[in-house]
């Protein structure tokens, strides 16, 4: 998100934009093969799939999705990304938002995640990295950190239907 709303502020002729650019690119070409093959999403730990504890993760999907469709709308990804982007915040409607009791839920949203620093909000004792600290965080409903990413990939989705 932060590589193309910068991208975006840069003057056209910008030595770097075109470094960003090139980030962005590669950034994109490494997740896309990561993509559960159903759905479009992307799980906690996107490089261990389906390995046991990992989930398909909201925020970071909603991120992408924004990226992916923001990135297009601003030549800065192939055109096919613009695609990809509707898609993937389609399922996302689809797999993680919920109304129950006229009550919208967002769900699947890790609380929190780092390396090093303060322990973390789950079972896991130490914010070392491995696959056990990440999946032992906290999946929670409505954090803002799903929810924003979601509003701003929405909003590109809309520009995308013009």
């Amino acid at each position: 998100m932060a590589l193309v709303d910068t991208i975006e502020l840069l003057p056209q002729d910008s030595p770097e934009k075109a470094v960003l650019t090139e980030y962005l690119v590669e950034l994109v070409a490494a997740l896309v093969p990561y993509q559960e093959a159903t759905t479009g999403l992307f799980y906690q730990v996107t490089d261990q799939g389906s390995r046991a504890g990992n989930y398909l993760e909201t925020s970071g999907s909603c991120a992408i999705a924004y990226t992916f469709l923001k990135g297009a709308r601003l030549n800065l990804l192939p055109t096919e990304f613009t695609q990809r982007g509707q898609c993937l915040l389609e399922n996302i409607v689809a797999e993680k938002l919920t109304h129950d009791n006229d009550q919208w839920r967002l769900k699947d949203i890790c609380l929190v995640a780092g390396v090093g620093g303060m322990n973390g909000k789950g079972d896991y004792e130490k914010r070392d990295g491995t696959y056990a600290y990440y999946i032992s965080e906290p999946k929670v409903d409505n954090d803002a950190k799903g929810i924003g990413p979601l509003v701003y990939a929405y909003c590109e989705y809309v520009k995308s239907q013009n």
